[in-house]
């Protein structure tokens, strides 16, 4: 927002597309302007507003979430000027209401969440930052499209304690898959240990497959002791 004022003689004033402006006289609030080449009559005053679409950041601030994890983040908005007399009439700055707003938001929206909770949907913690940025923007003559997280990152200690526990998740999945192989080999040796059992052939086969094995065949032909062998 910028001012205008018009000397005694009054003064001429050009306003681009994206700009408005509302001019007072003497106190009083005497119209809203579009674009074009105006006059201004003597002790007329402008305030002019750039309506184009725009980004208000919101700087990083650290917030403690439930679990007394603190977090360092930050947001954006997309905001434009919908009602310029509001713009000028309700705040000396529209921005900074809106900006207010949004970093009273975040911390509700970190404060009432868990540390999981807060980095496994952003999506839904910039949804909650939406419906009072929208309050407060529509108050001072703004309309704002969107909100989102910008940048949400942890202190050294809090990313030192997720790293051991993924870590540590990463051992327990690795204890319980060897467990899953041992129950299942030994299920395994249970089953061929039933079968072997009622099927004692089978086993006489499997040992005779085995390296090493020595084969021992019974003709059932009985040799004398002492054999007479003929001159």
């Amino acid at each position: 927002m910028r001012e205008f004022t018009a000397g005694l003689f009054g003064r001429r004033v050009t306003l681009a597309p994206w700009e408005r402006a509302v001019t007072h006289r003497d106190g009083v609030i005497s119209q809203e302007l579009g674009p074009g080449r105006y006059r201004l009559p003597r002790r007329t005053t402008a305030m002019i507003l750039d309506v184009r679409p725009r980004q208000l950041v919101v700087n990083a601030q650290e917030i403690l979430t439930t679990d007394a994890v603190s977090v360092r983040v930050s947001a954006v908005a997309d905001v434009t000027v919908t009602d310029a007399r509001a713009a000028v009439t309700e705040s000396p700055d529209c921005d900074a209401v809106l900006y207010q707003a949004i970093q009273l938001a975040l911390r509700e929206a970190i404060t009432t969440r868990t540390l999981t909770e807060v980095l496994a949907d952003r999506a839904a913690m910039s949804s909650a930052l939406l419906t009072p940025a929208r309050s407060a923007a529509t108050r001072v003559g703004l309309d704002v499209s969107m909100v989102a997280v910008r940048d949400l990152t942890l202190a050294q200690d809090a990313r030192a304690v997720l790293a051991e526990a993924a870590l540590e998740a990463q051992r327990s999945k690795a204890v319980l898959e060897r467990a899953r192989a041992e129950v299942a080999a030994t299920r395994a040796m249970a089953n061929a240990a039933r079968i072997l059992a009622d099927n004692p052939a089978l086993l006489q086969l499997r040992m005779a497959q085995s390296p090493g094995a020595t084969v021992v065949v019974n003709t059932g032909i009985a040799q004398p002791a002492n054999a007479i062998q003929a001159d």
